[in-house]
């Protein structure tokens, strides 16, 4: 997959290639963004860690959005199914570059990331997000208001349904 964005950004598939500029990409983030996405400091990061956000999956997405100079600006990823999962369940999780929080380009990710999704035949989407997160929590609750939320000690878990086009019955109205 491959797909130009506004201001010349590319949105593509990763994978094993991509392991460099990704590990770049974490080591730019702010320890605040490193912990919102990851739960904890991660840079440098682990080869592990690399291999895990680089590992391309026949039941889900790991894409990357670059800037016109080829750097990553933004991950996501999706994972179908899972141990002891649903495979019509996906677990989504991205992260922006700092300085491109605010400028909806993780509202576009998460909707890419959705779509595809339910191409796959995905139905319920599975995010796990710190209570800090309130920017995500924020663009989770407005694309989609009946999601269930599950506290954890540590995190909230949110389950939101999703349709055929990735979109949910109040954006089915809307459209």
């Amino acid at each position: 997959m491959r797909r130009t964005l506004a201001g010349g950004l590319q949105l593509r598939s990763a994978g094993p290639h991509d392991a460099e500029l990704i590990s770049e990409f974490i080591c730019r983030l702010s320890p605040a963004s490193q912990y919102l996405r990851f739960f904890g400091a991660v840079a440098p990061p682990s080869s592990g860690l690399v291999r895990a956000l680089c590992r391309a999956n026949p039941r889900g997405d790991v894409l990357v959005v670059t800037d016109v100079t080829g750097d990553v600006i933004a991950h996501g990823m999706a994972v179908d199914g899972g141990p002891g999962r649903d495979p019509a369940t996906s677990e989504i999780a991205l992260i922006v570059a700092d300085s491109w929080q605010n400028r909806g380009l993780g509202t576009s990710l998460l909707r890419i990331l959705t779509d595809r999704g339910a191409e796959r035949g995905v139905r319920t989407l599975l995010m796990e997000v710190l209570p800090d997160n309130q920017r995500m929590l924020g663009i989770i609750r407005r694309r989609w208001p009946a999601a269930t939320l599950e506290r954890t000690t540590d995190s909230v878990i949110l389950r939101a349904a999703i349709s055929q086009g990735g979109m949910n019955a109040g954006e089915r109205a809307a459209a």
